[in-house]
């Protein structure tokens, strides 16, 4: 599942189940490395894994025989959108050096991850991936890829919801930082009628007694 390389904390999330421990994940990578089936890449972000296309071709090949590809698919895209979760959190802090290194060392899987959730017939996974990269988008230098993939999953929306403004707002922000203030100012015009739209859809909350009536 995994693009380009990966550390073994993507490998435990990605790839651990009821057959294989987490446990066991570190001990496997280091037997795969011993065998050069993987390669051991140490970076500036820690250490990493890399295995060949042609074997990852095999793996990818095995996984479809056995009926489990689309399983480790989403699993794959469930990590890399927590990754990106806590990346958007630490980013405006002590550890944005850290985060820098680390998104961009995992490039590959970010757009293997969009390229699934794209695919899915709800479009809430692109929505949400695509939107909580906007500080990687931005930050990183890739502001044009980053309104590619805004574009699909925007294209795909099909309900107001937070990820749809969060979606949004990354386009105006990526448009913006371009000079593009027309579609700047079209995305905030939209992020207003969609919040508009999903306050009208949340029920009023109760309203309390005052205190002493019956």
């Amino acid at each position: 599942m995994f693009a380009g390389d990966f550390d073994a904390e993507a490998a435990r999330q990605v790839c651990a189940d009821e057959r294989l421990p987490e446990s066991d994940v570190g001990l496997l990578l280091d037997a795969l490395a011993e065998d050069s089936v993987l390669t051991w890449l140490p970076t500036g972000a820690g250490e990493r894994y890399r295995m060949l296309d042609t074997l990852r071709e095999y793996g990818a090949r095995r996984l479809r025989d056995l009926g489990e590809e689309e399983r480790f698919k989403q699993r794959h895209r469930e990590h890399y959108l927590a990754l990106s979760i806590k990346g958007a959190a630490g980013w405006l802090g002590a550890g944005q050096l850290s985060w820098y290194d680390r998104m961009v060392g995992e490039h590959d899987n970010l757009r293997a991850a969009l390229d699934v959730a794209l695919s899915a017939d709800d479009g809430r996974p692109a929505l949400e991936l695509a939107g909580v990269l906007a500080f990687f988008w931005y930050g990183c230098g890739h502001a044009k890829e980053g309104r590619h993939h805004l574009r699909q999953a925007l294209a795909r929306a099909r309900r107001p919801e937070p990820a749809l403004i969060q979606a949004l707002w990354a386009d105006g922000l990526l448009a913006a930082s371009q000079g593009d203030a027309q579609s700047a100012e079209e995305r905030a015009t939209q992020i207003a009628m969609v919040a508009g739209d999903l306050h009208a859809t949340i029920p009023p909350a109760p309203r309390r007694r005052a205190r002493g009536s019956r």
